[in-house]
């Protein structure tokens, strides 16, 4: 009984949510599809809802007319490999999971293994082409672990396979988590 009025509360406060980002507005392309993804979650959540859920689906396919910012090398537009692409890839892959459209995660592994072309010989990312705050900074492949392991679950592709394992060993041994 507990669980049930927590769950309504929370819902309550999810709607509310729901309505503010999709009446709402944002800054940069990231934010466009981390706010379309955000705005599909939702519209699944308040599926009993139809109306509400439609208007939800309605703003996302709106941003998602724009067309996704990648070019055919599988960089996106802000050329961000040390965090903004990261960013995108992780509002790509909630689409996918929403949507079940695979061009979301195909954009996705188009990325991962764009991504694996900015790698200097220490492992570390090539971060000075970025228009982002990430330029020049060090970075690591480790924020994209997740990523590269749903992707190979879902592609069977053994380099972007090989590459999540590379991560998970990169990170064992400079002492990581």
């Amino acid at each position: 009984a507990e669980t049930t009025v927590l769950l309504k509360k929370y819902k309550t406060l999810l709607h509310k949510a729901a309505e503010g980002i999709r009446d709402g507005g944002f800054h940069t392309p990231n934010h466009r599809w981390a706010i379309s993804a955000a705005l599909m979650q939702s519209a699944n959540l308040f599926a009993d809802e139809p109306e509400f859920a439609m208007s939800l689906k309605k703003r996302a396919q709106e941003y998602l007319a724009e067309r996704i910012d990648i070019d055919e090398d599988g960089m996106y537009a802000e050329r961000s490999t040390g965090n903004y692409n990261a960013v995108v890839n992780n509002a790509l892959l909630s689409l996918y999971l929403e949507t079940g459209d695979d061009q979301f995660l195909n954009d996705v592994v188009r990325n991962l293994k764009m991504m694996l072309y900015y790698l200097d010989p220490d492992h570390t990312i090539f971060t000075q082409n970025s228009t982002r705050q990430d330029k020049g900074k060090l970075e690591y492949l480790d924020k994209y672990f997740m990523q590269y392991l749903f992707a190979a679950c879902r592609t069977d592709d053994p380099e972007i396979d090989a590459a999540a394992h590379q991560i998970l060993e990169d990170n064992l041994a400079r002492g990581d988590l």
